[in-house]
């Protein structure tokens, strides 16, 4: 996202006075920032709605009235950047071989002061292009002990997305736009910020750019030891998040105990969902597990997670689903041929 407006009254008047058949028009103006690279594919533009209270964004129903994203595309366009004077400083050399200061750091990434391993971080940085370059710039961001070693670094980052470094024009200086994940195995403490290049093979170098920028890492409490549950489940979603089992009580109380079985990149939203007789879904729950505080990009290997869940539901028999997916998108994460689980039938006694 390189640029955002919203409209919390889309049109200057809220959703709640809009007259059915009526139209509303609105006018939003996009600031696109200094440095903002003329990528070579155009930049898209795309609209998105959401419930002020939960913050969820609402379905894009298609014509069979089925949800089919959570954003439209209105169109796309080329941006053209004007013409800019920057003097590099913070010379940082990344070489196809050690020595050749290829590029410099025009404005370091703004990075919070605390964060919890995890956590997602978007940040942006600009670089200046110094010599002629048949490679593409690699960096890395990394968290630093006091004796300056690195505890963790993040995976490998382009300058900037979408514009290898190899077709800037000698001078040239862009902005690049970056999502950061706090690495789950991260140890609680506090830590100093740099940044490394990496050489064309992808190998790290020794230079280090200590950042003016420190960052308290907190971590969640942990369990090791598998949980009791009542029913044992062991399926396994394409990503690697597995169910390994769940507990059901005839008061409509759901707890799913989780794991996975690898690190995972991506912050998923889980959904849990009692089904009538009649297919009609009565109660769900939506969001992210542990009440908002255990994002799934904060899960490591071995550890086991377990959500609660309390459906209201009046006296009957359900059919009880759960899974994963994409906020950005609504798109589920695949569980074989399905997109979703059908736990064991739940009775809820009045």
């Amino acid at each position: 996202v390189i640029a955002q407006a919203s409209a919390f009254a889309p049109g200057g008047l809220a959703t709640s006075n809009w007259l059915p058949g009526a139209y509303i028009e609105d006018v939003i103006q996009l600031q696109a920032p200094p440095f903002t690279p003329s990528l070579p594919e155009p930049y898209t533009f795309d609209l998105s709605l959401y419930d002020s209270e939960s913050l969820a964004a609402l379905s894009l129903i298609n014509e069979t009235g089925n949800p089919q994203d959570v954003k439209f595309m209105i169109g796309s366009l080329r941006y053209r950047p004007p013409e800019a004077d920057s003097e590099g400083r913070n010379a940082l050399p990344l070489p196809t071989d050690l020595g050749d200061q290829l590029a410099s750091l025009l404005a370091a990434p703004h990075m919070p002061g605390s964060a919890a391993a995890g956590d997602i971080l978007p940040f942006n940085w600009v670089w200046q292009k110094l010599r002629e370059s048949k490679t593409n710039a690699m960096t890395q961001l990394l968290w630093l002990r006091d004796g300056g070693q690195v505890a963790a670094a993040s995976d490998a980052l382009p300058l900037v997305h979408g514009y290898d470094f190899a077709d800037w024009r000698i001078g040239e200086a862009n902005r690049g736009h970056h999502q950061l994940i706090v690495p789950p195995h991260l140890p609680a403490g506090s830590y100093r910020l740099g940044i490394r290049p990496l050489l064309a093979t992808g190998q790290v170098t020794p230079d280090i750019i200590p950042l003016d920028q420190s960052m308290t890492v907190s971590v969640p409490m942990r369990e090791f030891e598998a949980p009791r549950f009542d029913h044992a489940s062991g399926s396994e979603w394409a990503n690697g998040i597995v169910l390994y089992g769940f507990s059901l009580s005839a008061t409509g109380e759901v707890e799913l105990t989780w794991g996975a079985n690898r690190t995972l990149a991506e912050s998923l939203r889980l959904f849990v969902q009692a089904v009538d007789a009649d297919a009609r879904i009565t109660a769900q729950w939506d969001g992210v597990p542990g009440d908002w505080t255990r994002p799934t990009t904060g899960w490591v290997e071995g550890e086991y997670i377990t959500t609660s869940h309390a459906l209201t539901l009046p006296a009957g028999e359900y059919r009880l689903t759960v899974g994963w997916y994409r906020p950005a998108s609504g798109e589920r994460i695949g569980l074989g041929a399905a997109d979703a689980l059908a736990l064991k039938p739940l009775l809820v006694i009045d």
